[in-house]
């Protein structure tokens, strides 16, 4: 009985998020040792740093204009929102960078949260919810390590999710007892998920507004309400939304600008289908001798799906129906427009609402609706192993709590083993001569730059030295001069963009580069500085040769491989 007392006190939350915290370093190795200096591949999570960074930079630097950041020259107005702006993410990995000035480390501490958090908040619901401390523990670890977050170890603004339960754990307390401090972290909670990402802001707005449809009406009755809490709780939510709001301004005027829309082929070409939620990511150890490994998979695993069957045990409650019905409408809109069963194509409800509303239309990847799934099956799960646990319980006796430990013991080693995958460790180059350029440019007077090769956006192959990576790299590096570069990458590119990447755009037998017929860009552009970079399988001696050539290029200095010429 003392160590069944001593569970239900407070050392509990501190013995569980040490477990968290030990979980999320197993499962992640060996990210943990190497956050400093590796991150998952080179690609979007350089983007992402560059992200955080110029959120950082443009906040001190000129917060009144917060979006024009310094991509995408000469169309830098609102560049940010090109992609999603992670302002809650770029706040909360600030102070990591200020005392290491290590933007991977930074980066990565925030992939490393993601996990814990999303495990003690899926428990801290999971528990005020009812279900058993063993069982809530488990659905948090369900949730944090569920396949479908593996795949997207390149996307810090999909990881961050926590602040979703978080939101819905301290409004349950609010509703239900009246304890009014609990709606400062309900808001809180509810602006960092909202500014954290603009998918899962949609994701968390389905979600959040069917648990207060549940939690209201089921709830509500069990105390007396003053008008003060009802005002309490419009300001709670209404506040964190009106920020949200004014971050869409830059993405309305781009759109409104650019036209940007995903097509509905498009968005079917990312659709999730039936059989990816009996996938894993290719790098899990475990399920991928027997099912599919794929880009996008929702399977939640065998103690995700065993709990969820067994919260039939208890479904008159209502929090089984809320996470129910909200895994359930998860994975109806990640099948997109409509599924293919035996040559017949079923609609499915994703296109009503791809038609009724059209800010939908700027989502590609509608497969991510599987987020919810992810991390509300494990909800079902924990309110499943409860109502065993209960039916279990008196028949134990004495031995009941020692049981219970080894019971909650043996699936959370069940659910490290099934879920555990295989994370990637590319090394960032932050070399003398990979940033000697970079830092020696950050000496020099202000000015735009465009660098060589430029035509990584133009490219169809995607080897690590050109395609996307090369622009990324580009953005990345300029953190550390902060000019306007004309690299640039996103969500959504410019066709304007693309129309002056293709002026530099070489021949076959010609590298990109600046020439007689197209300096006069540059000088057009404002362009201040041309850099030409020794990049593999990019022909640096020609594209030297012909800047040499030309009187409106002066050369001014090589440093690290790179030669560095100023527009005249």
């Amino acid at each position: 009985m003392q160590i069944e007392n001593y569970l239900r006190g407070r050392p509990l939350w501190l013995a569980v998020a040490a477990l968290f915290a030990l979980a999320t370093v197993w499962m992640t190795w060996p990210l943990t040792p190497k956050a400093g200096s590796v991150v998952q591949d080179p690609g979007d999570p350089l983007y992402e740093i560059w992200i955080m960074r110029s959120v950082q930079h443009r906040l001190v630097a000129d917060p009144l204009n917060l979006y024009d950041a310094n991509t995408f020259y000469p169309f830098s107005e609102n560049s940010l929102a090109y992609a999603e702006e992670m302002i809650s993410n770029a706040v909360l990995a600030w102070p990591a960078f200020l005392l290491t000035g290590n933007d991977v480390l930074a980066y990565n501490l925030m992939i490393l949260f993601s996990f814990w958090f999303t495990a003690f908040a899926v428990y801290l619901l999971a528990k005020e919810l009812g279900a058993h401390p063993g069982a809530a523990f488990i659905a948090g670890l369900v949730a944090a390590f569920a396949p479908a977050r593996y795949s997207h170890m390149s996307h810090l603004n999909l990881l961050v999710m926590g602040w979703l339960p978080l939101a819905m754990w301290a409004l349950t307390i609010f509703v239900r007892g009246g304890k009014r401090r609990y709606l400062a972290v309900a808001g809180a909670a509810l602006a960092a998920q909202l500014l954290a990402s603009l998918h899962i802001a949609v994701f968390a707005t389905v979600a959040l507004g069917l648990y207060l449809l549940f939690l209201l009406a089921l709830e509500r009755r069990k105390r007396p309400w003053a008008r003060r809490d009802v005002v309490l709780l419009a300001v709670a939510v209404g506040v964190p939304y009106l920020l949200f709001a004014l971050t869409l301004i830059p993405h309305f005027a781009l759109s409104d600008e650019y036209g940007f829309t995903r097509d509905r082929a498009e968005v079917e070409r990312y659709s999730a289908t039936p059989r990816s939620y009996l996938s894993v990511f290719p790098t899990n150890h475990f399920w991928i001798q027997w099912l599919d490994g794929r880009a996008s998979p929702f399977f939640p695993g065998a103690v995700a799906l065993v709990g969820a069957g067994l919260s039939l045990l208890a479904w008159r409650r209502w929090p089984i129906w809320f996470a129910g019905l909200l895994s359930a409408i998860g994975v109806l809109l990640s099948l997109g427009f409509a599924i293919h069963v035996a040559g017949h194509r079923i609609p499915m409800p994703y296109a009503l609402l791809y038609d009724l509303f059209p800010p939908i239309q700027n989502v590609r990847s509608v497969s991510r609706w599987g987020l919810l799934v992810a991390m509300f099956v494990p909800l079902l799960a924990a309110f499943g192993y409860t109502a065993l646990w209960q039916r279990l319980r008196g028949r134990l006796g004495q031995h009941a709590v020692a049981v219970g430990l080894v019971l909650t013991a043996a699936l959370a080693l069940a659910t490290c083993i099934e879920l555990r995958s295989s994370v990637g460790t590319w090394e960032v180059p932050k070399d003398r001569e990979s940033t000697a350029m970079y830092d020696w440019l950050a000496g020099q007077p202000h000015g735009p730059v465009i660098e060589f090769p430029a035509d990584g956006l133009i490219q169809r192959n995607t080897d690590l030295n050109t395609g996307i990576f090369q622009p990324i790299r580009y953005m990345y590096y300029s953190t550390r001069h902060w000019m306007p570069v004309v690299a640039g990458y996103g969500s959504f590119i410019p066709d304007e963009h693309i129309a002056l990447l293709r002026q530099f755009e070489g021949a076959e037998d010609r590298p990109s580069m600046a020439t007689a017929e197209n300096v006069a860009v540059l000088q057009d552009l404002g362009i201040r500085w041309v850099l030409i970079h020794d990049a593999p399988g990019y022909d640096q001696q020609t594209a030297i040769a012909s800047a040499d050539a030309l009187p409106q290029l002066r050369r001014v200095a090589e440093v690290g491989g790179s030669v560095v010429y100023e527009v005249e």
